[in-house]
């Protein structure tokens, strides 16, 4: 009986702990004031003034779809397009980035490093062509008077209206996951699958031969269907490639399609284990 208090105490304890995380977890953590990213502009990222197609698709409210490692992201009201707003880090209002560093131990980038890692691989993204990254405008430093003030909604259904300028953020196309796409085609149409693998050979030798690398090696979360062709959805953690580790990183990327489909349509990972494109340039 004399354990029941502490042990009632301390579950209470772990459970107060937990609350900022859960409820960072069940709102995306989204504020406001987290999208300023106290980082100075850099003239060669840009950007260019908006043409008539993003100034058409900003004239539309959006909606908090998600939290990413690195923005969040919102959804257009016709659903065609997805903006990235660069935040910092989620840890940073869960555990400030000293409590990582002093109590739990963990290797832990500094946060102004991650933000503008994620930034950096987004410029480097926008040297591809559009259709390979889905991406149509991107954002990277601060303006004045370039863009308009855009009506989003939080995850509560509140409204806010944000004037872009002062935020970092990218467009892109809305595109199916591959995965989905990959099992949706492996059940119905194989010579579509087939087409897939080769579309995702040709986006790695592309990124490639343009002297990319993808330090995010997940299969899973990075990659998409858009208009019939495989892109690279996930671009914060585009880096330089170093010169001769063109074929390391095109093997990596083959390594983790062979992987998936050995778990979820083994009959055609051979066919992915060939990489008849692979080695291409």
């Amino acid at each position: 009986m004399n354990l029941i208090k502490p042990l009632v105490l301390f579950l209470l304890t772990i459970s107060c702990l937990k609350l900022p995380k859960h409820y960072a977890e069940w709102t995306s953590g989204f504020r406001l004031s987290s999208c300023h990213i106290p980082l100075e502009n850099r003239p060669e990222w840009g950007p260019s003034p908006p043409d008539p197609q993003t100034l058409s698709v900003l004239n539309q409210p959006f909606s908090l779809h998600r939290r990413g490692s690195q923005a969040y992201v919102f959804l257009s009201q016709d659903g065609q397009y997805v903006l990235k707003i660069f935040a910092k880090p989620l840890r940073d209002y869960v555990f400030p980035y000293r409590f990582h560093i002093r109590f739990l131990r963990k290797p832990q980038e500094p946060p102004q490093v991650l933000m503008e890692k994620g930034l950096r691989g987004y410029f480097l993204a926008s040297r591809l062509p559009p259709q390979t990254t889905g991406l149509i405008y991107t954002h990277l430093n601060t303006t004045k008077k370039q863009l308009p003030t855009l009506p989003i909604q939080d995850a509560f259904g509140r409204s806010h209206n944000i004037p872009l300028d002062n935020y970092r953020f990218v467009i892109q196309k809305t595109c199916t996951p591959l995965t989905f796409a990959l099992k949706e085609s492996g059940k119905k149409d194989p010579e579509k699958l087939k087409h897939l693998i080769e579309s995702y050979f040709q986006a790695i030798s592309l990124r490639t031969s343009l002297g990319l690398k993808n330090c995010d090696t997940e299969f899973k979360k990075n990659f998409g269907v858009l208009d019939g062709q495989v892109i690279e959805f996930d671009c914060g953690e585009y880096a330089l490639l170093p010169p001769g580790e063109e074929q390391k990183e095109r093997e990596i990327f083959q390594d983790r399609i062979c992987y998936w489909l050995d778990k979820h349509l083994p009959e055609y990972r051979q066919l992915a284990a060939q990489g008849s494109v692979i080695k291409q340039n």
